[in-house]
């Protein structure tokens, strides 16, 4: 409680950044909004506004992937989820025989200047050798990485880490690489423990960044 307004702090972000969020009633937000944004530690930090495509590439640079990246994608073996699944028991829908026909990967994609959010609603074709291989799902400009990214849901035969194509997006077409590691490593609890003291994930600077391209 703040002078006598209440609201809820809760240790979770949707960045996959340590964070919080604030859940305050609507009668309280303008006022906690104003005083967040005129503190002196804010003002000295650079923080500024976004808009959720900026968080959104904050999380998928470092390949967490948002439910349009899984649900009702393909079946399970096929939607980068392996490490999440315990093997050494049975579960529903369990199908150990299936043989992936779809993969979902992430791709490096080399939009140029002014085309960084072009690909942002998904379901763009995507083109090896000139033939169809799948489409794009989410993508985002990250913010730390400085880079175009896209999730993709490719025939299987057409993935492997390396790999060149093409992503035909608004009349363009973009050349694309499939990477083998994500553009940012994990930064989660491991790396950066809650210590109680203030954290600000970025500086400044990649807090603009992230406004300027939201």
């Amino acid at each position: 409680t703040v002078d006598n307004m209440t609201f809820e702090v809760q240790r979770m972000s949707y960045s996959g950044l340590p964070g919080f969020e604030l859940h305050i009633p609507a009668e309280h937000v303008q006022t906690i909004y104003k005083r967040i944004m005129d503190d002196p530690f804010s003002r000295e930090a650079g923080l500024k506004p976004h808009g959720a495509c900026a968080v959104q590439g904050l999380r998928t640079e470092m390949w967490y992937r948002g439910s349009a990246d899984v649900k009702n994608i393909g079946h399970y073996s096929e939607v980068m989820i392996d490490k999440f699944i315990y093997k050494k028991k049975s579960f529903h829908g369990m199908d150990p025989d299936y043989k992936p026909k779809k993969q979902v990967v992430m791709l490096d994609v080399d939009t140029g200047k002014g085309w960084e959010w072009a690909m942002h609603l998904g379901k763009y074709k995507v083109f090896k050798n000139g033939a169809e291989v799948g489409t794009t799902l989410s993508s985002a400009y990250g913010a730390r990485s400085r880079r175009v990214h896209a999730f993709a849901f490719l025939d299987a035969p057409s993935v492997g880490d390396g790999e060149k194509f093409t992503v035909h997006c608004h009349g363009q077409e973009f050349p694309a690489m499939q990477l083998a590691e994500p553009h940012v490593p994990f930064t989660g609890k491991d790396e950066f423990p809650f210590t109680g003291e203030p954290h600000v994930p970025f500086t400044g600077e990649s807090q603009a960044r992230v406004a300027a391209h939201a």
